[in-house]
């Protein structure tokens, strides 16, 4: 299984389909980053337009990244998170860490 990696690129706008892409390419049982709670609904409006279970995805917040420690499933983190300019830097390589530790251990389950 091949996740996206850290993507960034600016989006110039909305609607440029990229969450929806992401949230493809995760399979049911992974994790989605997203910048704030308050971006979940979209999240489970997008699923369920994708023919999937509201909660086939477990939505994280990347202020809570507790949630993320010691996880052996796959990861992927919204584009949105890296374009928050509020974000430190130190917030963004630890997510960076997190995910690429859980998605390790992922592949090897």
């Amino acid at each position: 299984m091949t996740l996206p990696a850290r993507v960034w690129e600016p989006t110039g706008g909305r609607a440029s389909g990229r969450t929806h892409r992401a949230l493809e390419a995760l399979p049911d049982g992974g994790v989605f980053v997203v910048h704030s709670l308050r971006f979940r609904p979209h999240v489970e409006h997008v699923l369920h337009n994708q023919g999937r279970a509201h909660d086939a995805v477990r939505v994280v917040s990347v202020v809570n990244l507790n949630a993320l420690r010691g996880l052996n499933k796959p990861v992927v983190v919204d584009h949105f998170v890296y374009e928050d300019e509020t974000l430190p830097r130190s917030t963004l390589a630890e997510l960076d860490l997190l995910v690429q530790r859980a998605n390790t251990m992922a592949a090897a389950h």
